[in-house]
């Protein structure tokens, strides 16, 4: 609608309810999280070419499309072992040993949650979380959705494919339960697949960590003839942990695809793997 008084120099659109959502987790993620990044440069030269000799192949024999993520929720599941504090949240919890105070005559203000919450005396925790659930963000014309692909570390590369595939078609038909889209614990987005090159993701509330992955583009950066290079971006909560196990994390996805076995005969890296 147009503004009253005005010469129709903007017009104030009403946003939906996911886009009312989207922007109260944000808010609320910058205002409990002290964010940083780090950032890893990775060669899928090898990588890929094993991809592609068996992607028609596989994509036949399990009906499911053999995606990029498969990989990419591997190689961070493996690395959250090494590092897991990216798999965690810090929040503050009440302290057990210490009373709310509220002046005198002022006792109803506890009848307000926001109040009672912003006086009740807090400490600061670490949840570590048990399981490696993995949120997929991507978007549809609707705004940011984010399916979570459960105990990630306890599926084999063809669960994964299957899983994926079923989130990704649920979601884009609108058609997945709740429970679908609940119990992410590290955040994998894909801006590459809408060709991005670099940028600067927020995690949910609460998680502490998300890993971005870039275009993947031709470079001859290494010196070697031309080859496939992609970037990823992991912003985390500096409070949660330091650069070291931020690029640490990041290092072992690096060393996870640039890993010998996929400069190798496909046929061996295939029995193998699968």
């Amino acid at each position: 609608r147009l503004m009253p008084g005005t010469d129709s120099d903007f017009e104030e659109i009403e946003p939906s309810l996911r886009r009312i959502a989207i922007a109260d987790n944000l808010r609320k993620s910058l205002r409990t999280k002290v964010l940083t990044a780090a950032v890893a440069r990775v060669d899928f030269t090898y990588f890929l070419s094993f991809r592609d000799s068996f992607k028609n192949r596989l994509q036949t024999q399990f009906g499911a499309p053999f995606r990029l993520e498969i990989f990419m929720l591997r190689a961070m599941a493996e690395a959250l072992k090494e590092y897991p504090a990216l798999n965690s949240w810090f929040v503050w919890v009440p302290d057990p040993n210490r009373e709310v105070e509220v002046p005198k005559g002022m006792e109803g203000l506890l009848e307000i949650p926001e109040i009672l919450d912003l006086l009740t005396p807090k400490i600061p925790k670490f949840r570590l979380y048990k399981k490696t659930n993995i949120g997929l963000a991507f978007a549809d014309a609707k705004g940011l959705l984010v399916p979570v692909v459960k105990d990630v570390d306890q599926k084999d590369d063809v669960a994964l494919a299957k899983e994926i595939e079923r989130l990704y078609q649920g979601a884009k038909a609108g058609k997945l339960p709740p429970r679908d889209y609940k119990g992410a614990t590290i955040i994998l987005n894909n801006p590459g697949a809408l060709g991005g090159v670099d940028g600067f993701s927020i995690p949910s509330p609460e998680q502490s960590a998300i890993l971005s992955i870039q275009k993947i583009e031709e470079s001859n950066r290494l010196k070697r003839g031309w080859c496939k290079e992609v970037e990823i971006n992991l912003v985390f909560d500096h409070q949660v942990c330091d650069g070291r196990e931020a690029l640490g994390f990041l290092s072992s996805i690096k060393s996870y695809f640039e890993s010998e076995k996929y400069n190798r005969p496909a046929s061996a890296v295939f029995s193998k793997i699968f």
